[in-house]
């Protein structure tokens, strides 16, 4: 046996990473969604792209009410028409998030201006809160993870890891809930 191939080393450390989260944590996300009314999707570019992939998943299989920025113009018109960053924040505020709904916060890096100034808004001033999970990979210590009710944290540095485990274990929980 040689050494490990790129490839082989980037597949080891996904499962690495998605067999990380607890089953605490899992089960605990099944039962909220289960539970909630509506399920809503944050996220900037590849993150985003997950949102909308997961909004149809939820939507398809699940059968729930779900809501992301999937449209380039009303993104576009959020970002002009509101303060720098304000974005997702003025996106839940018009989506009339409650505490039926949960809201996935999908961050690789952890580190964007628009999903902290979301993550304060719904901790700190919003009167009715949805269950938030923030899902993020490269720093653990990430000050953000205060303001969510629940974090999901990959062990990565690396863009491709991060995004592949965030949707690998939102999938399988899909699953875990169309099964049972």
């Amino acid at each position: 046996m040689g050494e490990k191939t790129y490839y082989k080393v980037f597949f080891d450390n996904i499962n690495r990473l998605v067999n990380s989260i607890s089953e605490e944590a899992l089960n605990k996300l099944k039962r909220k969604i289960k539970n909630s009314k509506r399920i809503i999707f944050i996220g900037n570019g590849g993150s985003n792209a997950i949102a909308m992939h997961l909004q149809i998943d939820f939507f398809k299989r699940l059968n729930k009410e779900t809501i992301s920025i999937s449209s380039a113009p009303l993104l576009t018109c959020l970002v002009n028409d509101f303060k720098k960053n304000e974005e997702f924040t003025q996106f839940v505020k018009l989506c009339n998030v409650n505490d039926e709904d949960i809201l996935f916060v999908i961050s690789s890096s952890g580190k964007s201006d628009n999903i902290r100034n979301l993550l304060v808004y719904l901790h700190n001033d919003a009167e009715l809160k949805p269950f938030t999970v923030f899902i993020h990979g490269f720093e653990k210590e990430n000050l953000y993870n205060r303001y969510a009710d629940l974090t999901i944290y990959f062990d990565s540095s690396n863009y491709g890891e991060v995004e592949i485990a965030s949707e690998t274990i939102i999938h399988a929980i899909i699953e875990d809930v169309v099964k049972n």
